[in-house]
C-alpha cells in the first residue's frame, strides 16, 4: 500500500484538524482512551495517514501539548512583564 502525498497545504491543514480533534476527544475521554482511530475519523482522514504526521500517538500528544503551552505562555507574556523579572523566570523554570 503506497503512503499518500499531501501538499504543504494539506498537510497544515490535516495537523489542524488532529490538533482540534484531539483537544475535544481528549477533554470528553482522556488522553488514555482516545484512540488514533477516534482523532483520525474526527480529523477525516485515513488511520494510516496519521502515521505519515505522527510517530505514535505518543508524539501527537507531546506535539498537542507542546503547542497549547506556546500559546498560554503568548497569552501570558504581558502579564509576566507586568509582574516582573522573578515571576517570569519562575514560570520558565518550572515549565520547562
Amino acid at each position: 500500500m503506497s503512503v499518500p502525498k499531501f501538499t504543504e497545504k494539506e498537510k497544515e491543514a490535516i495537523r489542524s484538524a488532529l490538533v482540534h480533534s484531539g483537544r475535544e476527544l481528549f477533554a470528553q475521554l482522556g488522553l488514555k482512551k482516545t484512540s488514533v482511530s477516534e482523532l483520525t475519523a474526527s480529523a477525516g482522514i485515513a488511520q494510516g495517514s496519521f502515521y505519515t504526521f505522527f510517530d505514535s500517538k505518543g508524539s501527537f500528544i507531546l506535539r498537542f501539548c507542546s503547542r497549547k503551552k506556546k500559546r498560554s505562555a503568548l497569552n501570558l507574556k504581558p502579564h509576566f512583564l507586568k509582574a516582573g523579572k522573578h515571576l517570569h523566570s519562575f514560570c520558565v523554570k518550572h515549565w520547562r
